[in-house]
């Protein structure tokens, strides 16, 4: 496939995944560009909720996976992150170029597929 979304199923919460996308976009775009850089991200998600963390390995657990899933997603590798690569990474399940990170994340938690 060519990176699209190959479903438009539910996430779970009761929002589409237009809907979930919409809602995280918001709260990543900081400074309101219509792009998500990797600070952005970074700070928006680890610098609040993960200050006190005592387990310091899944905090680098966590930002290397996710620096890895926002790099796959960034196709044209132009370092930063449209609503479409951002939907590709908060959704990577649903498409073809973002497997290897479903997979590699499967293999790390035990999860099979």
């Amino acid at each position: 496939a060519n990176g699209t979304c190959t479903s438009g199923s539910n996430t779970g919460s009761g929002d589409t995944f237009e809907e979930n996308v919409l809602k995280h976009w918001k709260e990543y775009d900081q400074n309101k560009d219509g792009k998500i850089g990797w600070e952005e991200y970074k700070n928006t998600t680890y610098d609040e909720e993960f200050d006190d963390v005592d387990d310091k390995t899944s905090y680098k657990t966590m930002l290397t996976r996710d620096e890895r899933g926002l790099r796959t997603a960034d196709r044209d590798r132009d370092g930063t992150t449209t609503k479409d690569k951002f939907t590709a990474f908060l959704h990577p399940e649903e498409y073809d170029h973002m497997k290897a990170v479903v997979i590699q994340v499967s293999q790390r938690t035990g999860i099979s597929q």
